[in-house]
């Protein structure tokens, strides 16, 4: 397996040239907290002076910080080293001042022992990250009221960032009539729809719209050939049905749905969008890109899908529990959930938000519009409390490369079958979204002038990918493009030719490692439309950070399941998870294997994606994203050692497991297993109480089966995914 390792010689650390600092250099320590003010930890924030320590052994040819270091460190001084991961335990280089901002690759990773008297700890007082020299128990002022928790030899790493993630519509699927990713064919699905339209029978009249989530409209094409409304037509209803891919880029209705929208087969596309008509030109139900906001828009006025709030209830409980403890809400609508659930203490991640409106791409309203969210609702500079910052917009390039699609912008067409078995290029090149005028100008408006808002972009095919670079580097001849003003979300295809250009311009590309594995989403069709040159070329995680890149991380969810580890298993493997029921490996053999022979990235880069890279994007470098002096202690205690090939192989990355959440000081999570957490320490909040477990059980009624397998509550994912992105 090759992995790629971007930083300069002179900036890795001296474990990557000598054999003096490797695994057996582990820290020793522990967690603490005064029992006294554990209950005001859990409740409340920034009154609390309950400590949370460790204490940390070094590679010995490392300077460690002294106590006058510490000292200047709290008074605001940049005098503390930079720091970075050692073979998975933590030491602190000698080099290189400065603000953590400016420190080459800071910690990520430490193997934590129990509590011994130690000198040179990192400790966490009033809920941010010290180092000090002085004893273990004159660092955390233990004495006969502090509770120690004892780690046991696990590893700490900074909490996850998520940058990339619709968390209310995840929530929400989570809570209503669901496929849960899985390939279906034609009974089974009616079967299953026809389940929840029963349930509703008698609170849901014929007029209200049933929405139905996570459908891999890949997977059932390959079984049952393209959708049609005439297959939903013969559910036991006369109710508009809306369904939703898992890709979100495009969804399904019946006969009733087509006449509620007014669509006929003299309906035209709408810029931006497909209505999918069939032969005779008939519309099949199928809405792809914008034309999919028409359903969409519709259902959500009269439908049938849990609220908003329950939504990001649900949400933030699953981040908790797959330790995210940071997210980018990547199509955010101005909306005060977020703000509601801070105020009831119930918002246990900090929350980022693109303001967007799916399909809307005029920039001077999106720009009033993002204006006007992030005057209303933007909370400021972070804080230890969890809280909202609206500081970035979304703009649609591109749709999908998936061939049921073939939505993605590419540079060249399409393959089709030329009809003896070999595939030429066609006329399709996609489906923009916007115009590179369009670009240019929400450009101009939202950067040139200075409002302190970013711009997110999605971007997926070779195209798009290139328009937004051409209109970042006009964009530069005239305006200083600042760290986090501009992404490209996706870039699942990049021109060899672009592959630079990131770097050169200061463009994170933000990604999603899942993608990489063999899947319904690459099927034979979309490889056969492709062609082999660009399908051995999707995904360029590593070979973009070769290139210098700064790789991001965002899952997408409710693209896929929510599942970190998978996607950083996936990340330096290339490959699915054989016994991970949320990757397409475990389905069968067609889905077993590297889905290319691109390089893969390292096991340090892929976490730094999802935690100090991630933080430089969000402009929080000097406060989240690594375990460094003064940053908010937003950490996580996993089962694994993360870092120890040794003991946890590339393969076995996905089985990682988080067993204790902690954000801004405050313990949010700790997992059934986590037998070292106090009784009392985490509390369950109201977003986890038995009524919301409950509703989450119920939202499919029947037994879950595929390929002979039942799933019971705990796979709440079912057998099977696809993927799309947004």
């Amino acid at each position: 397996m090759q992995h790629v390792d971007t930083r300069r010689v002179e900036d890795r650390p001296l474990a990557s040239t000598t054999r003096q600092c490797d695994h057996e250099v582990q820290a020793t320590g522990g967690i603490a907290f005064d029992e006294y003010t554990s209950v005001m930890v859990i409740e409340k924030h920034g009154s609390s002076f309950a400590s949370f320590c460790r204490v940390a052994s070094f590679c010995q040819h490392r300077r460690t910080l002294t106590h006058q270091d510490s000292q200047r460190d709290n008074e605001g001084s940049p005098s503390s080293p930079s720091a970075s991961g050692c073979g998975g335990s933590l030491r602190v280089s000698g080099r290189g001042r400065g603000p953590p901002s400016q420190r080459h690759h800071p910690p990520i990773g430490q193997r934590v022992n129990s509590v011994q008297p130690r000198k040179s700890g990192l400790f966490k007082r009033h809920h941010h990250l010290r180092w000090n020299d002085e004893d273990v128990r004159a660092n955390c002022e233990i004495d006969d009221s502090t509770q120690v928790i004892d780690l046991q030899g696990r590893t700490v790493i900074p909490g996850l960032i998520d940058a990339h993630v619709h968390p209310i519509e995840a929530g929400q699927a989570l809570l209503g009539c669901t496929l849960a990713y899985r390939q279906l064919n034609e009974t089974d699905l009616r079967t299953i729809i026809q389940a929840c339209l029963d349930r509703e029978r008698n609170t849901a009249s014929a007029d209200i719209w049933l929405t139905v989530t996570e459908f891999d409209r890949e997977g059932f094409t390959d079984i049952n050939g393209r959708p049609n409304a005439t297959m939903l037509d013969a559910l036991n209803t006369t109710r508009p049905i809306l369904v939703i891919a898992t890709n979100q880029h495009n969804v399904w209705v019946n006969t009733r749905g087509l006449a509620v929208l007014n669509i006929t087969r003299d309906t035209p596309d709408i810029p931006g969008g497909r209505i999918v008509k069939d032969a005779n030109g008939f519309p099949t139900g199928i809405l792809e890109e914008n034309a999919s906001g028409m359903a969409r828009g519709a259902a959500g006025a009269s439908g049938s899908s849990a609220s908003r709030e329950d939504g990001a209830r649900v949400a933030v409980a699953e981040f908790r529990k797959n330790g995210i403890t940071s997210f980018l809400d990547a199509l955010a609508p101005q909306s005060t959930v977020w703000s509601e659930l801070k105020a009831e203490g119930a918002l246990t991640a900090r929350n980022w938000n693109a303001f967007g409106v799916f399909g809307l791409t005029d920039p001077a309203q999106l720009t009033e519009l993002a204006q006007n969210a992030s005057r209303a609702l933007d909370e400021g500079p972070i804080t230890l409390a969890p809280g909202s910052v609206w500081k970035h917009v979304k703009l649609f390039m591109d749709g999908v490369l998936s061939q049921v699609s073939e939505s993605a912008t590419l540079l060249e067409p399409y393959l089709v079958d030329a009809g003896n078995g070999t595939y030429v290029p066609g006329t399709n090149t996609g489906i923009p979204a916007a115009s590179p005028a369009q670009l240019a100008d929400l450009l101009t408006r939202v950067l040139g002038l200075n409002l302190g808002i970013g711009l997110h972009v999605h971007a997926v095919g070779d195209a798009a990918v290139r328009q937004v670079l051409d209109a970042a580097a006009a964009h530069a001849l005239n305006h200083t493009l600042r760290p986090g003003e501009l992404a490209i979300a996706h870039a699942e295809l990049v021109s060899a030719e672009d592959h630079a250009r990131f770097a050169r311009l200061g463009l994170p590309a933000v990604m999603s490692y899942q993608w990489a594995q063999r899947a319904t989403y690459w099927n034979e069709p979309t490889q056969r439309s492709l062609g082999p040159a660009r399908m051995g070329a999707v995904e360029p995680h590593a070979v973009l950070a070769e290139a210098g890149t700064n790789i991001v991380y965002g899952s997408d969810w409710p693209v896929d399941p929510l599942d970190p580890f998978l996607a950083l298993k996936i990340a330096v493997t290339r490959e699915g998870s054989l016994s991970n029921p949320h990757s397409h490996a475990s389905f069968g053999p067609r889905f077993v294997g590297r889905i290319d022979e691109q390089p893969a990235l390292s096991r340090e880069l892929a976490l730094r994606g999802m935690t100090s890279n991630a933080a430089t994007y969000l402009g929080v470098a000097n406060k989240l994203g690594s375990l460094e002096v003064g940053k908010f202690a937003d950490l996580l205690v996993l089962d694994r050692p993360y870092f120890d090939s040794a003991q946890v192989s590339d393969e076995e990355l996905d089985k990682n497991k988080v067993l204790l959440t902690v954000v801004g000081g405050r313990a949010v999570f700790a997992d059934e297993e986590a037998t070292f957490v106090p009784s009392g320490l985490v509390r369950r909040s109201s977003v986890e109480d038995e009524e919301l477990e409950a509703r989450v059980e119920r939202r499919n009624i029947l037994p879950r089966t595929v390929t002979g397998r039942s799933c019971t509550f705990g796979d709440i994912h079912g057998q099977a995914h696809a993927h799309g992105e947004l």
